[in-house]
């Protein structure tokens, strides 16, 4: 099966203008894989891929009918940092079943800004860093696409960050 990349990974949604969803707007925190069949959590960096790599893997790669996240909602506490390789992102096919990884791309909404530390060495230590309790949304979205369909795959992961038990 052909595929095609869309402009929509991580690496892309640095350099652009946050993209829109709705009424929200996204910023790109970091690139992936999905989470392999079982429980495992996913991969996850800043910066993983190059647009030139997309080319060379998005055409072997098999689309995802949806995305299923097990972590969702997700709690975090304030002052406590939160490896996003914990996170269980899976690929779902047409028939419900898990498939191998896919390249994905995280990004949180406007709110995330005022919620948490998001700088690079953070973020390319693999963690986010809740500094103040609050709401927001991470968006997942797939980095290669089905040709027939262009659209990337989004699923979204709601987040609470409350303040530590004192």
């Amino acid at each position: 099966m052909k595929m095609a990349v869309t402009i929509w990974f991580a690496g892309a949604a640095l350099l652009l203008p946050p993209l829109h969803s709705q009424t929200r707007e996204y910023g790109g925190i970091g690139e992936g894989w999905t989470s392999v069949p079982g429980n495992e959590g996913i991969r996850f960096a800043w910066r993983m891929f190059t647009a030139p790599q997309f080319e060379e893997i998005c055409p072997f790669m098999q689309t995802p009918e949806k995305l299923r996240i097990s972590d969702s909602p997700l709690v975090l506490v304030v002052g406590e940092p939160f490896v996003v390789e914990r996170l269980t992102i899976h690929g779902i096919d047409r028939k419900g079943q898990a498939i191998d990884p896919v390249p994905i791309a995280l990004l949180t909404d406007a709110a995330a800004a005022e919620i948490l530390y998001l700088n690079s060495d953070t973020l390319s230590s693999g963690r986010i860093s809740p500094v103040q309790a609050g709401d927001f949304q991470i968006r997942i979205q797939t980095i290669c696409t089905d040709e027939s369909d262009s659209t990337p795959k989004n699923a979204f992961l709601e987040v609470t960050v409350v303040e530590p038990n004192t």
